[in-house]
């Protein structure tokens, strides 16, 4: 079931300033507008996962056990972007790509797997991931990974605005 969390605290520290427990904030200007969910049926995981993206400086960050709650979580929710563990019972990672991409292409979804092959990340990706993280995760991959998709999202919005204003 989607297990929503408090509303992440804003970080008040700049890109070059680290935290005590060492976690980087993201700017805020990338993240702060944006949702994030995260899923995993293992409890463990997504607890670990959440506690890694807490501190970038997300608007909100939600999380679900599993792929049918995800869906939900999605529906009601509408998160800029999603990190799924790929093996799950019921609704898959796959599965879960599949539906969110049909619903809404522009939802960047990046999907966890413990399967370290370069073989699988690229058929994963081929089937419409936007990014591919091996478990356990580091936290410093996935705050450079996250960054990126900020940054590329920021971008997007930035291009769509000057689009509107030349219209």
């Amino acid at each position: 079931s989607l297990a929503p969390l408090a509303p992440t605290t804003r970080c008040r520290y700049d890109r070059r300033t680290m935290s005590a427990a060492n976690d980087k904030a993201i700017d805020e200007r990338l993240v702060g507008e944006l949702s994030l969910l995260v899923v995993d049926d293992d409890a463990a995981t997504l607890e670990e996962v959440v506690s890694l993206v807490q501190p970038l400086g997300f608007k909100r960050v939600l999380a679900a056990a599993g792929g049918a709650a995800a869906m939900s979580a999605v529906a009601r929710a509408a998160p800029r972007i999603v990190i799924t563990a790929l093996m799950m019972p019921g609704v898959d990672g796959a599965e879960l790509l599949a539906q969110i991409k049909r619903r809404n292409p522009t939802v960047v979804v990046m999907i966890m797997s413990v399967l370290d092959s370069v073989e699988h990340a690229v058929r994963t990706m081929k089937s419409g991931a936007d990014d591919y993280l091996t478990k356990p995760i580091q936290r410093d991959v996935l705050a450079a990974r996250l960054e990126g998709v900020a940054e590329r999202l920021a971008i997007k919005r930035e291009a769509e605005d000057l689009r509107q204003l030349l219209d």
